[in-house]
């Protein structure tokens, strides 16, 4: 019988699923089903993984209930239920602290990771999105790429225009691109995203999904805010040793 991960967190954490999904296929020679959030859809962020066989969409345990345990509830019996439609055995991934979550995924899965690192899949059609993305933009210019609004909570995001400024002082850089700014977050699959991050000459950043991609593209991060504490950036933190990053947990 098939597995069916029902997994209803955030994209940052869809990328921390990697490492498991890839040990998963190494180990059993056999791809994995995943349940991710609904409003995740349009990202399209494991639309090239080659670890997994479908996809199918769960509600948002945070937002879409009276509270999240009630949400974390319900949408296991949502996952579950999608597995029996299927003929899947369902797996929910709770990720429990203190450990770290990609570390914690395989445990759970009972698997043994060779390594711990991050995959990003960037398909051809998503880079000549990227590159038509980059050239109205900035044209043949050097770039920063900047985030500063995450969606989860002023504690995680940057001040506006601390991006551009601190890209400006530190790395001499004159043109930007802003996701949340330049465009909508939705306007190109998240991919198209990791790949104008992946061509950029200096980055700025909160603990998001685009910190994790830095990682599984082993782009060096030249600023990162870890506004929620030490003990967050323990549980998220990057595992990829081959790049460097810059932390910063007050500004």
């Amino acid at each position: 019988m098939k597995n069916l991960i029902i997994y209803p967190h955030g994209l940052g954490d869809c990328l921390m699923l990697t490492p498991s999904l890839r040990a998963y296929y190494e180990t059993h020679g056999e791809k994995l089903n995943v349940a991710i959030l609904r409003r995740f859809k349009s990202a399209e962020i494991f639309k090239n993984n080659p670890y997994i066989d479908k996809i199918y969409y769960v509600s948002d345990a945070w937002n879409d209930f009276k509270n999240p345990q009630i949400g974390f509830y319900e949408v296991q019996k949502e996952g579950e239920k999608i597995a029996k439609e299927h003929g899947y055995n369902a797996i929910f991934l709770n990720q429990p602290p203190p450990r770290h979550k990609i570390l914690i995924n395989a445990e759970l899965l009972e698997l043994k990771l060779k390594s711990t690192d991050i995959d990003v899949f960037i398909s051809e059609e998503d880079k000549k999105t990227a590159d038509s993305v980059i050239k109205k933009y900035v044209g043949d210019n050097s770039y920063g790429f900047i985030q500063t609004n995450t969606g989860a909570g002023k504690t995680k995001d940057l001040p506006d225009g601390f991006g551009e400024k601190w890209l400006k002082e530190n790395k001499g850089l004159t043109h930007f691109i802003e996701i949340g700014k330049s465009f909508p977050y939705n306007k190109y699959n998240i991919n198209v995203q990791f790949e104008i991050l992946r061509r950029a000459n200096g980055v700025c950043m909160p603990d998001s999904v685009f910190y994790h991609a830095c990682s599984g593209l082993n782009k060096d991060i030249d600023f990162v805010f870890f506004g929620r504490g030490e003990n967050v950036h323990a549980r998220v933190g990057n595992l990829n040793k081959k790049i460097k990053e810059n932390i910063v947990y007050k500004i």
